[in-house]
Protein backbone atom coordinates (compact mmCIF):
# COMPACT_ATOMS: atom_id res chain seq x y z
CA UNK A 1 0.00 0.00 0.00
CA UNK A 2 1.04 3.84 -0.24
CA UNK A 3 1.57 5.81 2.86
CA UNK A 4 1.36 9.45 2.02
CA UNK A 5 2.27 10.44 5.80
CA UNK A 6 5.83 9.17 4.59
CA UNK A 7 5.76 11.12 0.88
CA UNK A 8 4.82 14.44 3.39
CA UNK A 9 7.69 13.51 5.33
CA UNK A 10 10.06 13.20 2.70
CA UNK A 11 8.07 16.78 1.02
CA UNK A 12 9.33 18.36 4.59
CA UNK A 13 12.71 16.82 4.24
CA UNK A 14 13.51 18.21 0.95
CA UNK A 15 12.12 21.82 2.09
CA UNK A 16 14.75 21.68 4.53
CA UNK A 17 17.31 21.62 2.99
CA UNK A 18 16.45 23.96 0.13
CA UNK A 19 15.32 26.42 3.39
CA UNK A 20 18.83 25.99 4.95
CA UNK A 21 20.83 27.01 1.92
CA UNK A 22 18.48 29.96 1.96
CA UNK A 23 19.06 30.75 5.46
CA UNK A 24 22.89 30.31 5.04
CA UNK A 25 22.73 33.19 2.42
CA UNK A 26 20.04 35.52 4.66
CA UNK A 27 22.42 35.29 7.45
CA UNK A 28 25.86 35.65 5.58
CA UNK A 29 24.02 38.73 4.28
CA UNK A 30 23.02 39.76 7.73
CA UNK A 31 19.73 39.48 7.04
CA UNK A 32 18.03 38.60 10.17
CA UNK A 33 14.05 39.00 9.04
CA UNK A 34 14.92 36.51 6.41
CA UNK A 35 16.50 34.22 8.80
CA UNK A 36 13.50 34.24 11.33
CA UNK A 37 10.88 33.82 8.47
CA UNK A 38 12.53 30.89 7.15
CA UNK A 39 13.05 29.77 10.75
CA UNK A 40 9.50 30.02 11.18
CA UNK A 41 8.75 28.44 8.06
CA UNK A 42 10.63 25.14 8.78
CA UNK A 43 8.33 25.11 12.01
CA UNK A 44 5.87 25.17 9.95
CA UNK A 45 7.14 22.76 8.04
CA UNK A 46 7.26 20.35 11.05
CA UNK A 47 4.05 20.53 12.25
CA UNK A 48 2.70 20.35 8.27
CA UNK A 49 4.70 18.02 6.59
CA UNK A 50 6.53 15.98 9.12
CA UNK A 51 3.85 16.21 12.23
CA UNK A 52 5.68 16.05 15.25
CA UNK A 53 5.03 19.26 17.01
CA UNK A 54 2.54 18.86 19.43
CA UNK A 55 -0.34 21.51 20.86
CA UNK A 56 1.42 22.29 23.79
CA UNK A 57 4.42 23.67 21.58
CA UNK A 58 2.30 25.20 19.30
CA UNK A 59 0.66 27.10 22.00
CA UNK A 60 3.88 28.46 22.89
CA UNK A 61 4.70 29.49 19.09
CA UNK A 62 1.38 30.97 19.19
CA UNK A 63 1.58 32.92 22.11
CA UNK A 64 5.33 34.36 21.33
CA UNK A 65 4.73 35.27 17.31
CA UNK A 66 1.89 37.38 18.73
CA UNK A 67 4.88 39.82 20.27
CA UNK A 68 6.45 42.49 17.98
CA UNK A 69 9.83 41.59 17.90
CA UNK A 70 9.90 38.19 17.43
CA UNK A 71 11.59 37.21 13.86
CA UNK A 72 10.58 33.66 13.97
CA UNK A 73 9.38 30.58 16.36
CA UNK A 74 9.22 27.16 15.89
CA UNK A 75 9.54 23.80 17.75
CA UNK A 76 13.08 22.18 18.13
CA UNK A 77 13.36 18.81 19.58
CA UNK A 78 11.69 15.93 18.79
CA UNK A 79 8.67 16.96 18.46
CA UNK A 80 5.81 16.05 21.72
CA UNK A 81 8.57 16.35 23.96
CA UNK A 82 10.79 18.85 22.36
CA UNK A 83 11.23 23.33 23.21
CA UNK A 84 9.92 25.93 21.45
CA UNK A 85 12.31 28.25 20.53
CA UNK A 86 12.18 32.16 18.98
CA UNK A 87 14.66 34.28 17.45
CA UNK A 88 13.69 37.72 19.36
CA UNK A 89 15.30 41.06 19.16
CA UNK A 90 17.16 41.98 22.10
CA UNK A 91 14.33 44.97 23.20
CA UNK A 92 11.32 42.70 22.66
CA UNK A 93 12.78 40.07 25.39
CA UNK A 94 10.75 40.95 28.50
CA UNK A 95 7.14 41.24 26.01
CA UNK A 96 8.30 37.64 25.10
CA UNK A 97 8.40 36.51 29.01
CA UNK A 98 5.33 38.08 30.02
CA UNK A 99 3.51 36.64 27.36
CA UNK A 100 4.50 33.38 27.93
CA UNK A 101 3.78 33.92 31.74
CA UNK A 102 0.50 34.91 31.02
CA UNK A 103 -0.47 32.72 28.33
CA UNK A 104 1.22 29.63 29.21
CA UNK A 105 0.49 28.76 33.16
Amino acid sequence: GTHPHLCERLTYLYNAQQRFYRMLDAWREGDIVTVGEIFRADGHGLRDEYRISGPELETMCDLVRTVDGVLGERMLGGGDKGAAGALVLADAVELVERAVEIGYP
